[in-house]
């Protein structure tokens, strides 16, 4: 079933080409306290290999935040207003607490898609929702990654 989102703004937060040798979580976000988040895509690529290795990605909330990268989203139209929540990426220090939403095996060289049908994710008001690399690779991989949220 499809599911419309009206949204106040749709926003990307981008984990961009970043040597990864360690399980992490690649992007997190904080959604505004007055409004619910739609997640609507996550991806994980990279550009380095060329050998077949198996990883699971994780999408999570937290009920605390890591230490990362502040990263300003990115307005997917340039007359919306500003992102109302607040993004890191590459955290240094997990976030804690939580669940996990949806987990999924892939094969880093194809990457991982998220959703492959009209799923969607949605984040309460003031919570903090994130894309997780749930398993080291086996050598340094240079790893792009990102969320897709609509502000709702």
């Amino acid at each position: 079933m499809m599911v419309e989102v009206l949204a106040s703004g749709v926003y990307v937060i981008l984990f961009e080409e970043t040597a990864v040798t360690v399980a992490k979580t690649l992007v997190e976000y904080l959604a505004p306290a007055d409004q619910s988040v739609a997640v609507l895509k996550a991806w994980i690529t990279q550009n380095t290999l060329e050998t077949s290795e198996q990883l699971e990605a994780v999408l999570r909330t937290f009920t605390a935040t890591g230490t990362g990268t502040a990263f300003t989203p990115r307005k997917m139209n340039d007359k919306m207003v500003a992102a109302a929540g607040t993004a890191k990426v590459n955290m240094s220090v997990e976030g804690t607490g939580g669940e996990v939403k949806f987990r999924e095996g892939f094969n880093l060289l194809n990457g991982f898609y998220w959703p492959t049908t009209n799923e969607r994710w949605t984040i309460d008001g003031g919570l903090l929702g994130g894309l997780r690399l749930d398993d080291a690779p086996a050598a340094s991989t240079t790893i792009s990654a990102g969320l897709l949220v609509a502000e709702i």
